[in-house]
């Protein structure tokens, strides 16, 4: 073998091993990242086991390694429900993030309400209502209430009776006549001559029957109720003459 191909030789040899440092090189630059993680990440990771060391250390006293293998155990065996358990909170999660919203609209509209209704003076009514009620329950004992409950249908019956139209027209005429004559001055009383003139006109004519009629209506209903008929005496012995 002569000179040159002594040098080729060589030469080639030179080219593996160049080529080798520089794979080496190019492995140490891909590795310098994990390393220099790896030395940052190492005090926190002592620190950690550290503090895992500590609070294990607290907890030997009531938990051994059989306990935790079996909640390891059990933790492993219902992952399904514990799965499903934690979507189902999650769905709840979403449904109060979008109901919030709404809740508040509601809430606003219900508390504008509220102020619109103590403003128009209905909570200053229920109280006095309230009020009413408490005196009515002070007052009325049980036989009082079942007697007041007999007679709420004869109640409802007039009240149907008074919320008639031409009912409500004769007692709003009559308040007004009433007021009239009670707000016009009076010097001196009318004679009872003057009395019985203004008994010629058609209206108080009208007026003395419906009082008679009203009159009679009473005295039939004392008579229901047990009363004895008062009679009269002259009149009883002119029939018996």
């Amino acid at each position: 073998m002569d000179d040159n191909q002594q040098l080729e030789a060589i030469q080639r040899q030179l080219d593996v091993i160049a080529s080798q440092l520089a794979r080496l090189a190019d492995d140490a630059e891909r590795q310098r990242p994990w390393s220099e993680l790896a030395s940052e990440i190492a005090p926190t990771l002592r620190t950690a086991h550290q503090a895992a060391q500590a609070q294990l250390a607290e907890i030997k006293p009531y938990v051994n390694q059989e306990d935790l293998f079996y909640l390891m155990r059990h933790f492993a065996c219902n992952a399904g429900d514990l799965i499903a358990a934690l979507e189902q909170l999650e769905s709840l999660r979403d449904l109060v993030a979008d109901a919030g919203p709404l809740t508040v609209e509601a809430s606003e509209s219900l508390i504008e309400r509220l102020d619109e209704l103590e403003r128009r003076g209905y909570f200053a009514v229920a109280r006095e209502v309230a009020a009413l009620v408490d005196v009515f329950v002070r007052e009325l004992d049980q036989a009082s209430i079942r007697q007041w409950r007999a007679q709420v249908p004869e109640l409802m019956a007039a009240a149907k009776d008074l919320g008639q139209p031409e009912t409500m027209a004769l007692a709003a005429r009559v308040a007004s006549r009433l007021r009239q004559a009670l707000q016009k001055p009076i010097e001196r009383p009318p004679s009872l001559w003057r009395l019985l003139m203004r008994l010629r006109q058609p209206e108080a004519r009208r007026g003395l029957a419906i009082a008679v009629e009203l009159l009679a209506a009473l005295g039939a209903t004392r008579h229901l109720d047990g009363a004895s008929p008062e009679v009269d005496t002259d009149h009883a012995a002119k029939g018996d003459l």
